[in-house]
């Protein structure tokens, strides 16, 4: 479900206020609380997160309500718990006859500041789109007028949150931007519709071209449509406001506010929609994109000089990890580790992964580029790396490389990399490297839906013979949209892109890279996660491969030879499908959850 969904479930009584708040972590990506043993310890927690909520929701005077946002720890964002908090607060004033009006506001300088870097990260990979979240429509669901007391500042979403209330009053000393557009992307969260309606055509046209950052004294020297006063102001203007409408009868309140956003309600789904096609192009898997929004969250790993740098959780103190990308390039798989992680924790991806940039080829020269990119956030050891598949590869020889120049490794994380020697046992024709690359693009897309993975893939079977690389890859591509590939793309544009991907594959030529024997091999403690069922492909064998290929790595002790290299290592089994499915298959991800938090404390 999306949130529009979850909400009306909430409003229907056909989920509790917990299931709404565990289906909301599970659609924003995230571990949802654990549920009690029995009834009584649901009810009992269900409690705890009402009265925890950082959204508090009470009357304030007969008839009417306010709504404050307080979530000070992530400065009233779209976290997971402000949502759910609003989601709340809105469904318990459903059965409230008694109140007339809302009054909305923030706390301190803060009224809503948009999306958290985890909802910006799934929207770049894909995995989520803007059209999913609904947080405007909670104003306009709401039976009664709804009074946007804007206080503090309001970015982004947040600012859309409050202008498609029924009455908005802004501040003066705040800030208010939509700011997509100063980060590369087009804007979305309805903007395109809201803001021309209550700051006026010209005014609107500024905010949503330049995205910059407006005072709210500016925006009425400028004309903006609706009240801008001192901040000390809003709230008791916004109560004011208030008494006045709730002298008015409630069933005359319904009916004019069900009148007054009949028509934006119509127009808004068609422009959402519009809005997310336009931001499937410039935001979905634009890292240029992602460096400039980094620092918004005070990441000052995502420069231009390292853009492959992504940083994957909110922690900045601490000494950093490092993990590294598998064949694929991307770090996509490792948000949820890094999310458990007390520690700043970094993904780094391949270059030319999605990008135009050029390919660095060979182990050694791409472990050397690694090695510097870990070194612009953490000049001296004791390092702490990992790495999926091929990333285990491309860590030993970082860490042979940064204890040739001194420094110390203490830890190595491992995820099912097979060992130089078994790479030689995964031949796979060019025609398996595209059809691989393009499934690899589905499963990412889809991966939520891992009862029915294998409806969205392609099967080798379904595609005839071609003589020439680039018509197999049309063919794959040209299937591959009619299951979830990105139809905002033309074909053109994902045959350049499937091409440059392969060419970043080619350029890892892991065949010519040799083992050289560590500095100090004792010196780090090797953890390694191992897919006790032994196979590499499993049932996604047909879409991963074709019948030219030799494989022969299936049942093989592909890990032994890191055993050796090693002293101290530390061999944990867990349980997965596959090689491919290890990172997102919920039991083996929930025993890598637990290595990982223990290892990085």
């Amino acid at each position: 479900m999306d949130t529009k969904e979850i909400f009306r479930a909430l409003q229907s009584d056909k989920i509790t206020v917990q299931q709404a708040y565990d289906e909301l972590a599970t659609f924003l990506d995230q571990s949802p609380q654990e549920e009690g043993g029995d009834q009584g310890k649901r009810k009992e927690k269900e409690a705890l997160t009402l009265q925890d909520s950082v959204v508090d929701c009470r009357e304030i005077e007969p008839g009417i309500v306010q709504v404050s946002m307080q979530d000070r720890k992530h400065k009233n964002t779209f976290s997971t718990e402000l949502i759910s908090g609003l989601m709340q607060a809105f469904e318990s004033l459903k059965n409230n006859t008694n109140c007339k009006v809302v009054i909305l506001t923030g706390y301190d300088t803060y009224f809503a500041c948009g999306g958290t870097q985890e909802g910006l990260l799934a929207l770049y990979e894909g995995k989520a789109k803007m059209t999913d979240l609904h947080l405007y429509s909670l104003s306009m669901e709401c039976d009664i007028p709804v009074i946007a007391a804007m206080q503090g500042h309001g970015l982004g979403g947040g600012l859309c949150l409050g202008m498609f209330c029924d009455f908005v009053i802004m501040s003066r000393e705040s800030k208010y931007a939509c700011n997509h557009m100063s980060y590369g992307f087009t804007p979305g969260d309805g903007a395109t519709l809201i803001l021309p309606r209550v700051l006026g055509h010209p005014l609107a046209q500024e905010f949503l071209f330049t995205g910059k950052n407006f005072k709210g004294a500016e925006l009425a020297e400028r004309g903006a449509l609706v009240p801008v006063l001192p901040r000390k102001d809003v709230l008791p203007y916004a109560i004011k406001l208030a008494r006045e409408l709730a002298e008015k009868p409630r069933e005359s309140l319904t009916l004019l506010k069900q009148h007054m956003v009949t028509n934006l309600k119509e127009d808004l789904t068609k422009v959402v929609e519009k809005e997310w096609v336009m931001q499937e192009k410039t935001l979905v898997n634009r890292p240029e994109v992602m460096e400039k929004i980094m620092p918004a969250f005070h990441v000052a790993s995502a420069t231009s000089k390292f853009p492959e740098l992504l940083h994957l959780n909110q922690h900045f103190s601490g000494r950093p990890v490092f993990w590294i990308h598998g064949e694929g390039g991307g770090v996509e798989g490792f948000q949820m580790l890094a999310e458990k992680s007390k520690r700043p924790f970094y993904g780094i991806q391949a270059k030319g992964h999605l990008t135009e940039h050029t390919p660095i080829k060979g182990v050694e020269a791409i472990a050397a580029y690694y090695v510097k990119i870990i070194q612009s956030k953490q000049a001296k050891g004791p390092y702490d790396l990992g790495g999926y598949s091929l990333g285990g590869v491309l860590a030993y020889e970082v860490i042979r490389q940064l204890q040739k120049a001194g420094e110390t490794v203490s830890t190595l994380v491992l995820i099912d990399s097979p060992d130089l020697s078994s790479w030689e046992k995964i031949q796979l024709s060019p025609q398996s490297k595209a059809l691989q690359a393009v499934n690899m693009a589905l499963l990412n897309r889809n991966k939520k839906e891992a009862d029915h993975i294998l409806k969205n893939l392609i099967h080798n079977k379904e595609i005839p013979e071609y003589n020439d690389e680039k018509s197999f890859l049309i063919e794959l591509i040209r299937l591959g949209r009619e299951r979830g590939l990105s139809l905002t793309l033309s074909e053109e544009a994902l045959l350049d892109l499937f091409l440059r991907h392969l060419r970043m594959q080619e350029a890892f030529e892991i065949e010519q890279y040799t083992l050289s024997t560590l500095p100090n091999a004792s010196e780090v403690t090797c953890y390694y996660v191992r897919n006790q069922s032994g196979l590499f492909y499993g049932e996604l064998m047909s879409y991963m491969t074709t019948d030219r290929d030799d494989f022969s790595i299936d049942h093989t002790s592909y890990w032994e030879e890191w055993v050796r290299v090693f002293p101290r290592f530390h061999l944990l089994d867990v349980e997965s499908t596959s090689h491919m499915t290890l990172l997102f298959d919920p039991a083996s991800q929930a025993d890598i959850v637990s290595l990982c938090k223990k290892l990085y404390e």
